[in-house]
């Protein structure tokens, strides 16, 4: 029984050789519509505002000046194809202003303020867990 939990959490662990479509929101918080107002800290879009990507789902946020000082949040969510698919969070400079990224590979992973949890992750976890404690 451990071998077959073990072999089942390495299948999960090793990607698929077809790569598979991922569900990602793909909105900002620039200009005044109604998507700006719902994609940006208080996110507020639903599950059908979501579109297919390839690759992996990304999450950008940073500050901009915009007059006298004050600054406003800018929150780009978006599909993400990148050599680099693994999960993690980077800084980097996006549309002339530094951000935190943070990209996801699970549907709908792009909501959220910080980086999910992958399920490869937990998948080792469990599998320890079985393993040890069966």
């Amino acid at each position: 029984m451990k071998f077959v939990v073990c072999i089942l959490s390495l299948c999960l662990l090793i990607p698929d050789a077809v790569e598979a479509l991922i569900k990602c929101y793909v909105c900002d918080t620039l200009g005044n519509s109604e998507d700006s107002k719902r994609c940006g800290d208080y996110f507020r879009m639903n599950n059908q505002d979501a579109i297919d990507c390839q690759g992996i789902c990304i999450k950008r946020r940073g500050r901009r000046v915009v007059q006298d000082g004050v600054e406003q949040v800018e929150v780009y969510r978006q599909c993400y194809d990148s050599l680099n698919q693994q999960e993690r969070c980077f800084d980097e400079t996006y549309n002339g202003i530094s951000v935190n990224s943070c990209t996801c590979s699970t549907d709908y992973c792009n909501h959220a303020e910080d980086n999910q949890v992958s399920i490869m992750c937990i998948s080792l976890i469990l599998s320890t867990i079985v393993f040890f404690f069966a």
